[in-house]
């Protein structure tokens, strides 16, 4: 039986947005591990999936008969008859999922790509009830530009339980550097997770839906097949929505959004880590109200 290497790398996020891949190389009868440099975490049991039969984080000592290498990893090849690098353009027009789907085409994988999907753990905590929201008001916090700042306004107006999943980092700062100056008030009926990545997805599949910002808990969240509500301001919506029939993106029109990979002026990019270079002041997200998230989410859930 033959076998591959998936390489892969960057946050979590975007080693979710590959098991659409991965998971179609394997349901064409290939062996598939995974050699993981990712940047966020060290709880990396989520991606245990079914069809992988080993999750690595350093060079396994196996043969292959292919490496297929994803963005954001060192250009090294391991003990592989063949080195494969995707041939799609890592840019903002195109979902992140086709790139590395384009490595399963490349070894002539043929069967279509499903659902992100992760391991979902059966020991963890319970929302108080079917009700209950959870909110990721985060993202990296160098990436703060994505941060929406009416979450705590959303959640004075969900009805039933709210729980803000996420690190110290994430739920009691704005990141660095920021762009909301005000601290949060949340309301009494709000709780706060911040347990490990394997906790949280299980939380996250036991609730009503899911909201946040673009980041690798959102594309988690959608892995779990919960309803997710993405909200995207500055970075795009097409390359980074979760591969997911369960995920929504959330997002105002403007002819400026999404400035992600746009120069900005003196070779910078208008948005990017730990740089914000934004001449409007952010209206993507200031301009984003909480009627207009409300509304998008009742329609998909089909809450009048």
């Amino acid at each position: 039986m033959n076998s591959v290497l998936f390489v892969l790398g960057g946050g979590i996020g975007n080693i979710v947005q590959a098991t659409p891949a991965i998971q179609a190389v394997a349901a064409e009868g290939w062996i598939v591990d995974l050699l993981l440099h990712c940047n966020s975490s060290n709880d990396l049991d989520i991606f245990r999936l079914p069809c992988v039969r080993e999750v690595y984080t350093k060079a396994p000592k196996c043969k292959y008969d292919f490496q297929l290498n994803g963005p954001f990893t060192p250009n090294k090849k391991h003990m592989a008859k063949k080195l494969l690098k995707t041939r799609v353009n890592y840019a903002q027009h195109t979902p992140e999922a086709e790139v590395y789907y384009d490595l399963a085409k490349q070894i002539g994988v043929k069967i279509s790509m499903g659902d992100s999907d992760i391991h979902i753990g059966k020991k963890g905590p319970w929302p108080k009830n079917t009700r209950t929201v959870a909110i990721y008001p985060g993202s990296k916090p160098d990436w703060a530009m994505k941060r929406w700042d009416k979450f705590d306004h959303l959640a004075e107006r969900l009805d039933g339980n709210v729980i803000v999943i996420g690190k110290d980092s994430d739920i009691n700062s704005h990141g660095n550097p920021t762009w909301i100056k005000r601290s949060w008030n949340w309301p009494e009926k709000t709780e706060f997770f911040s347990g490990s990545l394997t906790e949280a997805a299980l939380l996250i599949s036991r609730c009503k839906f899911f909201v946040g910002n673009d980041g690798g808990l959102a594309h988690v969240a959608a892995a779990t097949g919960t309803p997710t509500f993405v909200l995207f301001g500055p970075s795009s919506d097409i390359k980074n929505k979760p591969f997911s029939s369960t995920a929504y993106s959330i997002g105002i029109d403007l002819d400026c959004r999404p400035c992600q990979f746009q120069p900005g002026g003196k070779n910078k990019q208008i948005f990017d880590g730990g740089k914000g270079n934004c001449q409007r002041k952010m209206k993507c997200m200031r301009d984003m109200s909480v009627d207009f998230v409300m509304d998008a989410i009742n329609l998909e859930m089909n809450i009048e």
